[in-house]
């Protein structure tokens, strides 16, 4: 993976170079999609005409900014021909990720990851590819080859709910309020801190 420009704070969590971005005309291809601890980096290639050869631009969504519902941020899995999509809205910008070749296994993983990632619960990531996982892939791949509609997911766990903190500003004590881990803004003096 390229260097990303990270904060001192920040550290990457995830990756993968098989995802492309949704948009009105179609797919964009992207080189690298990758998750650390306070955005979702995106990394594409773009020509720059005949002569000028590619540029590399890089798109940074913070992940402070994804809606929760009751404290759990809103990232979605939904299927799109023989691909899985993650959409996620980043303030007034939607996000949908063609995650191309995956199984719906890791398409999900990729959305709590993001889900967790946004709380500040990065011991609850789940960051390995291999074991039940991949097995559960195949399977899943075979079904969908075959036609096969599994039963209804069985009652899930509920998510747990981030814990919410309250404390004073570093630079003018103010009360500040949010998820443990977010990154806030002081309304008063524009200090960014984490809860």
């Amino acid at each position: 993976m390229d260097a990303y420009n990270l904060t001192p704070d920040e550290f990457v969590i995830m990756g993968t170079n098989r995802a492309s971005l949704l948009s009105g005309s179609g797919t964009d291809d992207l080189r690298e999609v990758v998750l650390t601890n306070k955005n979702l980096i995106l990394v594409a290639e773009v020509d720059q005409g005949l002569f000028h050869g590619k540029r590399r631009m890089v798109k940074r969504c913070p992940l402070d900014q994804l809606p929760d519902d009751n404290g759990v941020p809103q990232v979605i899995v939904s299927k799109s021909g023989s691909d899985f999509l993650l959409n996620a809205m980043f303030g007034s910008e939607p996000v949908r990720l063609v995650m191309r070749g995956v199984p719906r296994v890791k398409a999900q993983r990729w959305a709590d990851a993001i889900s967790m990632a946004a709380t500040g619960d990065l011991a609850g990531i789940d960051t390995n590819a291999v074991g039940r996982e991949s097995a559960v892939g195949m399977i899943d791949q075979a079904r969908e080859a075959l036609g096969i509609r599994p039963k209804r997911d069985r009652a899930k766990a509920e998510p747990t709910r981030p814990q919410m903190v309250t404390t004073r500003c570093r630079g003018c004590h103010a009360p500040l309020t949010g998820r443990a881990g977010q990154v806030v803004t002081c309304p008063y003096c524009d200090t960014k801190q984490t809860l």
